[in-house]
Order: C-alpha cells, then structure tokens, then sequence
C-alpha cells in the first residue's frame, strides 16, 4: 500500500503467447476496486510519464488514473505491465479488459479477466524499536566520550 507496485499480464493459448490489439487506444485497461468500494483505480500499461491522480464521483471518493500517450504502452515479449498505487491496504478486486490480436471479436468487444488482489502494508526490514535502540546505544557512547574527554580536561 502506498507504494509503487508492478503488475505484468502474460495472455496464452496452447499455441504460446497471444499479442494484444489496441481497445479504446490501449492494449490493456485494468480496473480495480477495493471491496468497500471507497477506491477505484483505472489504469493503463505503463509508461515514461507516471501516475495522474484525479477526484472521481459515483460510488468512491477517490479515483486513481493513469495517463500518457498511447505509442509509450508497454507491450512485448513479456506481456502487458502496469505500475499501480494501491492507496490504502485491503483487499482489491481486479478487472483486466483487453483483445487478443486476431480473435474475430465484434469491435466494440473484449475479452476480461478478474481477480482479487490482496494488498498490505510492507513491513520495513528493521522496526522502529530497533532503530531506537541502535539510536540509544549511539547516544550512549558519544555522551560517555564526551563525558570522558570533559573529566580529563578538568584535571
């Protein structure tokens, strides 16, 4: 949560990896909602530009985006990756919406793919007790040697 996060799409066959089509100018969307409905995230492969945040209305106070030029989309041989903020932890549900390349589809049809994610807080490697003590300890020594250097200096 909070933090930027990479997600990558492979789509097969049995014949192997399947290229994407451009839906609505993009090879992917992905649509993700938290379970409480108070977030919702569309967002696009990624690109050189970053994250756009916007406000949404209807049903979530905060809506997250993903903007740029359609030619900067990440597609290739390792499939379609997006760079997704998750604002908060919880659990998410995931709609992936795209078109494989060849697949007889009407145009204004997709194939879509879901999913729950679970996203949590990630835990630092070193808790702020450790830090506090690492800090303490520290303090200790500079203020023994200065203690130290100030009782010498009196003699």
């Amino acid at each position: 949560a909070g933090q930027d996060t990479a997600i990558s799409f492979d789509v097969h066959s049995s014949a192997g990896e399947i290229e994407l089509e451009n839906y609505l100018g993009e090879p992917m969307h992905l649509a993700i909602i938290k379970d409480d409905l108070k977030q919702f995230i569309h967002t696009h492969p990624s690109r050189k530009d970053g994250h756009m945040h916007t406000d949404a209305g209807f049903f979530a106070p905060v809506a997250h985006a993903n903007g740029g030029d359609a030619h900067d989309a990440a597609q290739g041989a390792h499939g379609t990756e997006f760079n997704v903020v998750f604002p908060e932890p919880g659990v998410y549900k995931a709609f992936a919406q795209f078109r494989p390349r060849g697949a007889n589809l009407p145009p204004d049809e997709a194939l879509v793919a879901s999913f729950w994610i679970e996203v949590q807080v990630k835990q630092p490697l070193i808790s702020a007790w450790w830090w506090l003590l690492l800090f303490s300890a520290a303090a200790m020594v500079a203020l023994s040697f200065g203690v130290r250097r100030y009782i010498g200096s009196r003699k």
